[in-house]
């Protein structure tokens, strides 16, 4: 089963690349409910100069396939720092994100940057 996703370029919004990371929360916690994701959401984008927009909340786990997975969000708050972020977007964020993973490589693994 899958624990964490990391997002490094899923698309494109107003020139900036879509990154972020989905958190399972596969283990009985107290005062979360099985089926819960952490969702972090940012765009990024090198011509940025200030700070990049970000959104965190809570999702749901509607699909949980051995190596596949859908969870949905509704409503996450953008998160305001000291500095507002570059240009217009949205205060909330809702939608869905899915993702599939092909078999094991035997190739050594790289990072983004």
């Amino acid at each position: 089963m899958v624990a964490t996703v990391d997002v490094w370029d899923a698309g494109e919004l107003q020139g900036a690349i879509y990154r972020g990371d989905l958190h399972m929360h596969n283990m009985n916690v107290p005062g979360i409910e099985p089926g819960t994701v952490g969702v972090s959401i940012y765009f990024w984008s090198s011509s940025m100069t200030g700070p990049w927009p970000q959104w965190r909340g809570q999702g749901r786990l509607v699909t949980d396939e051995p190596s596949a997975g859908r969870v949905r969000f509704e409503k996450i708050a953008q998160e305001v720092g000291p500095e507002p972020a570059a240009g217009t977007w949205p205060a909330e964020l809702s939608g869905e994100i899915s993702w599939s993973c092909d078999p094991w490589s035997s190739a050594p693994a790289t990072f983004g940057p």
